[in-house]
């Protein structure tokens, strides 16, 4: 395995972006729940912070980064305030905002590897800590809502596609890959099979149950 990386640093426009999508997406999850405005800016924030609040808790690395850069509770109040004052128009703009969601996805979970590496962690944990980036922001925001936890239930591709994007990052940065062809596989496996997945309404398999096959044949009656 190759050295540890340092953690990956956004450009500016891109964290203003990602962030402020995801305050909107969170915004209108909670408008559709009839929150106030205290609910439409929790929720929201969950939406644009969560996952990097849960990683950075995890990671115990520091302060977690929306503490020590006031800009991004910025883009999350921004984006909360787009979603509480123009939820008609960003309801109507839906596929738009899973595109663009599902071009980041990419984008967070090499986030999530690359700080995670930066710690020093191993192949599972890395693996553990870039989907919890990706996807954790969902999962504070249906359990703030009261609701089940989407992701763990049957549906388009998210945590799958963000493994994906994270063991294609981790296998070719492992093998000694030079790091940007693991960085840009990452965002191109992970933000393609999203994408995918909500352009196709592909979705997670429900369990199976083989214990029938398996089961001893019943003796005929006589």
């Amino acid at each position: 395995m190759p050295d540890t990386v340092q953690s990956l640093a956004l450009p500016s426009s891109i964290d203003a972006l990602a962030i402020t999508v995801g305050a909107i997406s969170g915004a209108l999850h909670a408008r559709r729940r009839h929150m106030d405005v205290m609910g439409i800016l929790v929720v929201a924030f969950c939406g644009a912070l969560g996952g990097g609040v849960i990683r950075d808790i995890l990671l115990v690395s520091g302060p977690p980064v929306f503490l020590t850069s006031s800009t991004f509770l910025l883009y999350a109040i921004v984006g909360a305030g787009f979603g509480w004052a123009f939820s008609r128009f960003f309801t109507k703009a839906t596929i738009l905002l899973e595109v663009i969601d599902g071009l980041f996805i990419g984008v967070w979970v090499l986030v999530g590897a690359t700080k995670a590496l930066g710690n020093g962690l191993g192949f599972g944990s890395v693996l553990l800590v870039a989907v919890i980036t990706a996807t954790g922001g969902g999962v504070l925001r249906d359990i703030f809502c009261g609701e089940q936890v989407s992701l763990l239930l049957p549906g388009q591709w998210l945590a799958f596609a963000a493994l994906m994007g994270a063991l294609t990052f981790m296998i070719v940065f492992w093998f000694g890959g030079e790091l940007f062809i693991a960085e840009l596989l990452c965002i191109v496996v992970a933000s393609t099979l999203r994408m995918v997945s909500t352009a196709f309404d592909l979705r997670t398999p429900m369990p199976m149950d083989l214990s029938r096959r398996f089961r001893a044949p019943a003796e005929p009656s006589h």
